[in-house]
């Protein structure tokens, strides 16, 4: 039988103006002004629900979620944000990267594989073919009321000059139309 001890049984302890761990064996909680950081080896090994630090071998602050069982990164801490030229007709697109399609036939973005919550990408039209925007399998991507998904289809641009911005809700699956400029086609 395990002992069970009420929380109205411990000692009054004062956590004013003082940093302190608390816990039971490898699993840590911290009361502090201070922000926990670990390394992604040095995870606390026994996470919960919103469990939040700076993985300083990321350079960003992530978090706990129980629903995915997996820490989640907010945001990149740099604020770099790179434009990239794509001469071709087909472009592997990253996070925290913008697109300015240059050629005269359809350019194909594909999505990134591998994305965080909170990471932006970016076409800004161009070229005089226009572009499209393709998925991996399992992603999809949401338009207003509209989705597309890997079976269904794809977004893509009317004009030469038409623009979007994309938000990663869910990582790896799910990016949400953040701003729009022109008439886009989501199929």
């Amino acid at each position: 039988m395990v002992d069970t001890i009420k929380f109205s049984q411990f000692a009054a302890e004062n956590l004013n103006n003082a940093n302190k761990y608390v816990g039971v064996g490898a699993g840590a909680n911290f009361i502090g002004p201070t922000v926990v950081v670990w390394t992604t080896a040095t995870r606390p090994n026994m996470p919960y629900e919103g469990l939040l630090g700076f993985n300083s071998d990321l350079d960003q602050y992530e978090f706990y979620s129980d629903a995915l069982a997996a820490w989640v990164q907010l945001a990149s801490t740099t604020t770099d944000f790179i434009w990239n030229s794509v001469a071709g007709t087909s472009q592997q697109m990253e996070e925290s990267n913008g697109y300015v399609p240059q050629n005269v036939g359809i350019t194909t973005f594909t999505l990134p594989p591998i994305s965080s919550f909170g990471q932006l990408i970016s076409i800004c039209g161009y070229g005089a073919g226009g572009w499209t925007i393709v998925f991996n399998a399992g992603q999809n991507l949401v338009f207003g009321k509209d989705v597309a998904t890997t079976t269904t289809g794809s977004l893509s641009s009317t004009d030469q000059y038409d623009q979007v911005e994309l938000l990663c809700v869910v990582p790896n699956l799910t990016w949400v139309v953040r701003n729009v400029q022109g008439n886009l086609t989501i199929v």
